[in-house]
């Protein structure tokens, strides 16, 4: 019995030796695992806190090259009621399909779900781009530009008032957000009031019938820049709308953006209808400008570019989005003057430096204020 006892004892020993041994071996590989994906982790932490500022300048230039197709499709012709139920179609499509390849999820469609999603789709599909289309046409591209560099003002005060946005006088970050909001409207402002010496990149082409258009907007001097400020004002008001949707309610935003796409675009086709009811050409589709208006419109600008911006309004608000849109110009003042051959004005360059330093200073005063309330 005792000589058993000793063999017993002597297997646990050996056994526990083993064991002991194993969790060694072991260790090792579990440390470096635990590492890798803390790595990994934070490697994706620092890509989540870019992404937004990547996405939030992609945006802008997105919708700058659709203000260069857009404006080759009007020379050529093009009907903007039509143009608008062409492209959201085409973006309600996309969109769809991409709901169903991605299996979202629909919300639980509350009443008052509903009525924010009908809300947004008159706002920025219909009422928005026909205010906007239909100002611009009889109103200076200086007085123009000037409107719609408010945008982002009235947006900043609009998410104070709704409490969508901290802002106290006496605090640094609030500070930043307000110097920077005031820098980059002035940016604008340079930019569509202030000329000065013109730079020539290449040479330039010559538009001719300046004097027709000129009569054309002191005609309608009240008209225009009444339905630009409408424009401006529906677009900040679908902004707020939409953060207040993704924020207070489980819509996704690619739910979100395919339903007011597809709304939009039914609208749409009625205010086409009763535009061009007496006009069938307007209507054809060929391989042209207009096809490319199309599709770049619908498919880049209302499908991909408009679900970018209901994630970045949800993520970040609507300050931190609008605050990017006078890169537009910018944008679109490089590309005019390499690819369209426009003239460059020195006023330009001014105002696009004070747009670029002013959105600086206020997205320094955003990440104070969020890695405040983070702390």
């Amino acid at each position: 019995m005792e000589g058993q006892q000793q063999v017993m004892v002597v297997e646990e020993i050996v056994e526990e030796g083993e064991q002991h041994e194993l969790a060694i071996e072991q260790q090792p590989a579990n440390v470096v695992m635990n590492s890798n994906e803390e790595e990994a982790q934070g490697q994706w932490g620092k890509i989540k806190k870019v992404a937004p500022f990547i996405i939030g300048m992609l945006i802008p230039m997105l919708i700058g090259g659709n203000s260069i197709f857009t404006k080759r499709g009007l020379k050529e012709g093009m009907s903007f009621s039509v143009f608008l139920f062409y492209k959201n179609t085409l973006a309600s499509i996309v969109l769809l399909v991409a709901t169903l390849i991605t299996r979202t999820p629909w919300p639980k469609m509350t009443r008052w779900l509903v009525i924010r999603i009908i809300a947004l789709s008159v706002l920025e599909p219909v009422l928005s781009q026909i205010a906007i289309f239909s100002g611009l046409k009889f109103t200076p591209a200086s007085f123009s530009s000037c409107l719609i560099a408010t945008g982002p003002a009235l947006t900043l005060v609009a998410s104070w008032i709704l409490q969508l946005e901290h802002i106290a006088i006496s605090e640094r970050r609030s500070q930043a957000k307000l110097l920077g909001m005031v820098m980059v409207i002035t940016g604008g402002l340079v930019v569509g009031l202030y000329n000065g010496p013109t730079i020539t990149v290449l040479q330039p082409s010559h538009i001719s019938g300046q004097n027709v258009v000129s009569h054309r907007l002191t005609e309608n001097w009240i008209r225009g820049p009444l339905l630009v400020s409408f424009s401006v004002l529906f677009s900040v008001l679908y902004n707020i709308l939409m953060e207040m949707t993704t924020k207070k309610t489980d819509a996704s935003p690619l739910f979100l953006t395919a339903s007011i796409c597809t709304l939009g675009a039914l609208m749409n086709l009625i205010v086409a209808v009763a535009m061009e009811s007496g006009s069938g050409f307007v209507w054809i589709v060929g391989l042209n400008t207009k096809l490319v208006c199309y599709l770049y419109s619908g498919i880049v600008v209302s499908g991909f570019t408009s679900f970018l911006q209901s994630m970045l309004l949800r993520e970040r608000g609507a300050v931190f989005l609008t605050s990017f849109s006078p890169l537009s110009t910018i944008f679109v003042m490089m590309v005019g003057a390499i690819v369209l051959k426009e003239v460059i004005h020195v006023g330009s360059i001014l105002g696009a430096l004070i747009i670029v330093t002013g959105l600086f200073i206020l997205q320094w005063g955003k990440l104070k204020a969020s890695a405040s309330e983070d702390g």
